[in-house]
């Protein structure tokens, strides 16, 4: 199963594994789609909106892992990478 994040700085694709992680895999998925709700610590509200759209990617190494946070300042720069092309982005096209 394969996902892509859609981001300011181009596409990421990723590689889901719900033989090995069903129910991670199964959260992920339904968290991205709306289909789950979840809290928004902002409001403090039950929300079933697209939980990732506008969250800032800070730190990726690739064809490994990327962390993302939604506090983090658009122009952080990103703190670990094995690759020059790793960049913060945003995910989605909400702006934050």
């Amino acid at each position: 199963m394969n996902a892509t994040l859609k981001t300011d700085q181009g596409d990421i694709e990723l590689r889901l594994l719900p033989d090995h992680a069903p129910k991670t895999v199964k959260n992920f998925v339904d968290l991205a789609t709306g289909e789950r709700e979840w809290t928004d610590p902002k409001t403090g509200q039950p929300t079933n909106a697209p939980l990732y759209d506008g969250t800032i990617i800070h730190r990726v190494t690739s064809g490994f892992m990327l962390q993302a946070r939604t506090d983090a300042p658009a122009d952080e720069p990103a703190k670990t990478s094995t690759t020059p092309a790793a960049r913060i982005c945003r995910i989605g096209s909400t702006p934050h």
